[in-house]
């Protein structure tokens, strides 16, 4: 708290988007709903932590990608697993990511996985953005209701 208490939103955005990229025991959800008790609007603590998750997604999901073509990551060893995780991927990817984030999946696990099957990235950025602003949005608006 005390980076969020001394930079303000822009504490907020830059440990939101530190803590989404790395997977953390600490959700930045936790400083989101901690920083709506100050006199800060929730709505607009909420969309910035939420477009700071977003953005770490996409970052994530670029490194996840990244890995894959450079390094040549193979996560099974049998080549038919490879194929079926990459088509569960194209096929379900959304929902996947979808559901994924709201029950609390790690966050970066999920976008480096949609990186590294190929998930396209209009369909990742749809599930994200629909899954995550919302959910900064709730916590925020419970932060409030605390006080």
């Amino acid at each position: 708290m005390v980076i969020v208490e001394k930079f303000g939103l822009w504490g907020l955005f830059g440990i939101t988007i530190f803590l989404d990229i790395l997977t953390q025991p600490i959700s930045p959800l936790y400083f989101v709903f901690g920083y709506t008790f100050s006199e800060s609007p929730f709505f607009t603590t909420a969309m910035i932590g939420g477009i700071a998750s977003v953005l770490a997604g996409f970052i994530d999901y670029g490194l996840g990608a990244l890995l894959f073509k450079k390094a040549r990551i193979h996560w099974y060893s049998k080549r038919n697993k490879q194929t079926k995780a990459y088509r569960l991927f194209k096929k379900y990817g959304f929902w996947g990511v979808f559901i994924g984030i709201n029950l609390g999946f790690p966050f970066a696990v999920l976008c480096w996985s949609a990186g590294i099957f190929r998930m396209p990235f209009a369909y990742f950025s749809a599930s994200i953005i629909l899954a995550r602003i919302p959910r900064f949005i709730l916590i925020g608006y419970l932060g409030t209701l605390v006080v």
